[in-house]
């Protein structure tokens, strides 16, 4: 940074999953000094919160994904068992 575009201000809210781990850091940043109040602080660390839970979401829904990937293949293989099986 040169001088003048130094933050001044900072807010790091850290982001918890459900398991009460940090997954990430949200940071928000001002060149302002005292740019921030405690509303603004309020607002970040409620975003942070509905961010984690996104990711958390997000996280999820791939495992779910992953899973219906496998269960589709076994199903494909079972049914191709229980075809040669009953030509047989």
């Amino acid at each position: 940074y040169k001088t003048e575009d130094a933050p001044k201000s900072l807010i790091y809210i850290p982001l918890i999953n459900v398991n009460q781990k940090v997954i990430g850091i949200m940071l928000i940043k001002s060149v302002q000094k005292e740019a921030y109040t405690n509303f603004h602080f309020n607002i970040a660390k409620n975003l942070g919160t509905y961010i984690s839970i996104a990711l958390d979401n997000a996280h999820v829904y791939n495992e779910i994904e992953q899973q219906s990937h496998l269960l589709q293949k076994a199903n494909a293989f079972q049914k191709r068992f229980l075809t040669n099986i009953t030509h047989e």
